[in-house]
């Protein structure tokens, strides 16, 4: 025998009235509360200081977790985090259009007559900003900004074609 229409009609209506409990839950998170629970939501604009120490790719995982649980997160995702699993997002989309300060270069820092002095401890020329302090220490890159702004692992660097000259 067949269900009697009232079946699907009661069917229905609790699937309807689930569906109304589901968006209305999701419109009530509180502005800006840094959760994507509601529909349209998008997470803010990273700022600088946000952009540069972790290493997603902007393009393929724009939106980062910053914190979770009161606690740094720092994971990447091509979609916004869902509300369970993230406390602070924001979209790195936006770190391109930022000026880096000059004042964060290696680029013509002088590496000092004792640090070219070691011999074979300095980088070539397609990497020649070299970290000489923590935990990068040795450490060669092409990119002038790299160890101040991309990193966390370098308190101090220096330009290495300062000791070609």
């Amino acid at each position: 025998s067949r269900p009697s229409r009232n079946v699907f009609a009661l069917v229905g209506v609790v699937i309807s009235a689930a569906l109304l409990l589901l968006v209305g839950l999701a419109r009530s998170k509180p502005e800006g509360s840094g959760s994507i629970a509601r529909l349209g939501y998008t997470p803010r604009a990273c700022t600088f200081e946000e952009c540069y120490p972790m290493r997603c790719n902007a393009y393929v995982n724009p939106y980062i977790c910053l914190e979770k649980n009161g606690g740094w997160h720092g994971g990447c995702s091509p979609t916004p985090w869902l509300d369970y699993t993230c406390d602070v997002q924001c979209n790195l989309e936006v770190c391109d259009s930022y000026e880096i300060p000059t004042d964060l270069s290696c680029k013509g820092i002088d590496c000092g007559a004792e640090w070219c002095g070691y011999g074979g401890k300095f980088c070539g020329s397609a990497a020649p900003y070299q970290c000489v302090d923590g935990s990068g220490r040795y450490g060669c890159s092409g990119d002038e900004h790299h160890w101040l702004v991309g990193t966390i692992a370098c308190n101090k660097c220096c330009d290495t074609n300062t000791c070609r000259k």
